[in-house]
Parts: structure tokens; C-alpha cells; sequence
């Protein structure tokens, strides 16, 4: 991996055309969620907490003190 985020610029350009982002629960049991506009189940958990989810499911997920949108490392 080169120092001068190519590898992290080619993520997050491939994440936006695939309409997802990256999600991380801070929750301290396990749960499952189903997208609003997709109707997907997602899990999260302590041992998973992030996912990928469909970008149009994320913002009623993002509004709880529970989610937060990861940056591509």
C-alpha cells in the first residue's frame, strides 16, 4: 500500500458508484435492522460492528446515537 491514499481515494470512489457506505454500531448487544428504502436485514454486533449498507438506508440509521459513518481506511 502506497502512502499517497490512491488505494483509499479508489475505495471511496467505488463505494459511492456502488450507492454504500460503511457503517459501525456501538451498541452493546446484537441487533438486526431492515433498511427503510431497500428492505435489507442488516446485523450488527459487538464482534461485527460494521457493515455495508445501502446508502439510501443509511441516514435513519446515521439520526440514532448508535451508528456512525466510517471513513475507508
Amino acid at each position: 500500500m502506497s502512502g499517497d491514499g490512491k488505494e483509499n481515494a479508489m475505495i471511496r470512489g467505488s463505494s459511492d458508484q456502488l450507492g454504500i457506505v460503511q457503517l459501525c454500531y456501538s451498541g452493546h448487544i446484537a441487533v438486526r435492522v431492515r433498511g427503510v428504502a431497500t428492505g435489507q436485514l442488516y446485523q450488527f454486533s459487538q464482534m461485527q460492528p460494521s457493515q455495508w449498507v445501502d446508502r439510501m438506508d443509511a441516514p435513519p440509521l446515521l439520526q440514532t446515537p448508535l451508528f456512525r459513518e466510517l471513513e475507508c481506511q
